[in-house]
């Protein structure tokens, strides 16, 4: 059966969309289709560029210092976060301060 999908934002969330994804992949439904929105276009993204099962075999390894981490708080500006810690925007980002102390926990992305 061939499949649209429409992701919804939610950090929970969106690993519970991990989870429908592989259980249709499991009944051999074709996804053909996906949007998303926050979390869910991540999931989204991921599933389309094929790196879906890295990720996931990724953030399964993370523990709570971990996502303490990835966590890149601002005290000024719009936001509770910047965001940049997760995505290697800076020096001191949590990809360069992971490589330093564990590289093979380094996050699946961008693609090898």
């Amino acid at each position: 059966m061939r499949i649209a999908l429409s992701l919804g934002s939610g950090g929970a969330r969106g690993y519970a969309h991990i989870g429908v994804i592989q259980e249709l992949r499991a009944r051999d439904h074709e996804i053909v289709a996906i949007a998303g929105t926050s979390m869910g276009a991540l999931v989204g993204g991921l599933e389309a560029a094929g790196r879906l099962d890295a990720y996931s075999e990724w953030v399964t390894t993370l523990n709570q210092r971990d996502v303490l981490m990835l966590l890149d708080p601002a005290f000024t500006g719009p936001g509770v976060f910047w965001g940049s810690a997760s995505w290697g925007g800076s020096p001191t980002s949590w990809a360069a301060r992971r490589s330093r102390t564990s590289p093979s926990r380094s996050p699946p992305w961008p693609p090898t």
